[in-house]
Formats: C-alpha cells, structure tokens, sequence
C-alpha cells in the first residue's frame, strides 16, 4: 500500500505544479496505478455487519469494491481476449498472443479470443532502414502498432526526410510494394490518424 500511496502523491503533486513535461504514469502503468488504489480502498471500506456471519478476506467487503476488482481482471484478460499486449500484467512477460497461435502454455490456440485486434498484421518483407524499434525487415506487427509507429515518424520529421522510403509489406494476403512509403497513395491507408481509443 505504501508503493500505491506513493505513485499517488508523485501524480497528484505533477498535476499541482506540473515541474516536469513528462506525466509520471502517462502509459498503461498509469491504469494499473488506479486499479491498484482503487482495490486497496474498496476492500478496506468497512462492509455493513450482518448478524452472525463472517466476510471472507478475499472478498471486496462493499459494493465499490467489486468495480475495480472486475475491471482489474478484465485489465488483465486483455492479451487472452484478443485486446492488447501493452500496458498489462503479462506486458514484460515475453507472452506471445498476437496471430492464430500463442506461445502460453495452457492457452496455445487462443480459445479464449474474441476480439480480433490481434489478428491483423502486417508483415515487413523488405525495408532498406528500419522506420524506428519495431518496423524493421522481418518483423510481423499488428496493424495498429505498424499505424501508430509510422504515425510517429510523420510528427517526428520533417517530410523531406521522409521522401522516398522503400518498402515491401504482406498485409491480408496481399504484398504491397512502392519506394516513397510516406507518399504513396496505396499506402495512405496506414498513414491516416488513428482514434484516441
């Protein structure tokens, strides 16, 4: 509780005086952070007696308890059920969800899997100079990372630098090629801004 209490302060004394231009917690970590503190504060509400009976321990003692113990474990069902793998419990874990296929022991055919975030890849055939840590020749992604880290480097350059970038990508069965990936019409659909969400 002290860890909690702790990442509380240090976020509630950023918002009063806001000395940094990094927000502690700005990721996913944040969402665990609030979690955390909102299981330690439901269980610890005191549960309205009842004549003769015992409240189990693990249980949350009053009803605010159960809201942040069902988002908390549907937080943490999030790569099983097809989600994401960022921002989560298994996220340092080396867990392998994404595709037909995973690498858990007990969960190797993802029977759990409803959503099928996970299942659009885009795979990267062929690409001279890797666009940032994760667009790299060979590596498989899902679309929305591929989005998100091509999004990024149109903020991050100028577009003179990004002229003339070749690239040969598998995306549904189909291989898309073109060498200006940054101003290649067929590509412009991975270049559109993507939802907050």
């Amino acid at each position: 509780s002290m860890f909690i209490i702790f990442q509380t302060c240090t976020l509630v004394h950023w918002y009063l005086w806001q000395e940094d231009e990094v927000v502690p917690f700005e990721e996913g970590e944040m969402g665990l952070v609030l979690m955390a503190y909102g299981l330690m504060w439901g269980s610890l509400l005191p549960a309205a007696p009842k004549a003769n009976e015992g409240v189990p321990v693990w249980r949350p003692k009053t009803a605010f308890g159960w809201v942040p113990l069902v988002f908390f474990l549907w937080w943490a069902m999030n790569p099983y059920l097809g989600l994401r793998t960022a921002g989560n419990l298994t996220m340092f874990s080396n867990l392998t969800t994404e595709g037909k296929t995973s690498n858990h022991l007990l969960l190797r055919n993802n029977p759990l899997k409803i959503f099928g975030y996970q299942d659009d890849q885009v795979e990267i055939v062929e690409l001279e100079e890797p666009l940032g840590r994760k667009v790299k020749e060979g590596a498989i992604l899902t679309r929305i990372n591929f989005d998100v880290a091509l999004q990024s480097n149109v903020e991050n350059y100028l577009p003179e630098e990004l002229k003339g970038t070749p690239i040969t990508i598998r995306y549904k069965g189909e291989t898309l090629e073109t060498e200006d990936l940054f101003n290649d019409p067929a590509f412009a659909q991975f270049l559109e801004p993507r939802a907050w969400w």
